[in-house]
């Protein structure tokens, strides 16, 4: 939290991608002014959609497996500690709209995360932008996806945002 209280002409810019995207909306919402602009990835708030309730059960049911083994080390971590609080996240609207950029995956549009990151963006006035691949975006397509993240980046400095 130390870079935060720095002084800057123009603050950090951060950029999440899933659970990282709530970790960043939740920064915006705790320190609106220190921040230049964020970019959240699919946020997987599952709890702000419609039938988010009952999607979020399936998820986590899915997850349960019944008679799977539950996985361990990190995964089982993420699973366990991450998955359930994380998609029940609800963010808290941004002060200034156009410091947010909601982002989703060119091929996850209608999928869980990238439908929350749309009802998110149209909550918040926010912008909606498309970036390679789906959900996991920075590892199918990173080369594309970093190219996309540095042109909002910039782009959103450059025009003051």
């Amino acid at each position: 939290m130390r870079i935060l209280r720095k002084p800057y002409r123009c603050g950090p810019c951060v950029f999440g991608t899933s659970s990282g995207g709530i970790a960043a909306l939740d920064l915006l919402a705790r320190h609106p002014g220190r921040l230049a602009h964020v970019v959240a990835h699919e946020p997987p708030c599952l709890s702000v959609l419609l039938d988010g309730a009952e999607r979020r059960r399936e998820l986590v049911a899915a997850v349960d497996g019944g008679e799977r083994p539950r996985p361990e080390g990190p995964m089982g971590v993420f699973l366990a500690h991450v998955l359930r609080p994380f998609t029940a996240y609800v963010p808290a609207a941004p002060a200034e709209p156009g410091r947010l950029t909601l982002a989703v995956g060119a091929d996850s549009r209608g999928e869980l995360s990238g439908r929350a990151a749309e009802f998110l963006a149209s909550r918040f006035g926010s912008r909606l932008l498309e970036f390679p691949g789906g959900h996991l975006g920075t590892l199918e397509h990173p080369v594309e996806f970093a190219d996309r993240l540095t042109e909002v980046l910039l782009g959103g400095l450059a025009s003051g945002v």
